[in-house]
């Protein structure tokens, strides 16, 4: 139906992650942020994590011009796992590598 998450490993406690609803007539962006809360804590092996650039948006499943239309509600951003000694420059060094990485 759509929904579910992926992810990718940036550095040691550091991830990327994407979470995304079951399409639906309406936005639902607590239950991604919950998805995504759930698979970062699922990483980091606790709940003690740092959320950076976070972004929301909604997906259109089936483009159409007529109502209703069918969203799915997606939450992505990267993930710190607090039990690191990373400075913040390091952390956001690291986030850009992947970044050209993947461009």
């Amino acid at each position: 139906m759509g929904g579910g998450f992926s992810d990718s490993k940036v550095a040691s406690g550091i991830f990327w992650i994407s979470a995304q609803t079951n399409f639906a007539p309406w936005s639902d962006f607590e239950a991604a942020r919950k998805m995504f809360k759930l698979r970062a804590t699922e990483l980091c092996g606790s709940d003690n994590f740092l959320p950076l650039k976070m972004i929301e948006k909604e997906l259109d499943h089936i483009p159409r011009d007529l109502p209703p239309r069918y969203i799915m509600s997606q939450v992505s951003g990267y993930v710190v796992c607090e039990s690191l000694d990373y400075t913040f420059e390091e952390v956001e060094r690291l986030i850009q590598l992947s970044i050209d990485e993947d461009v």
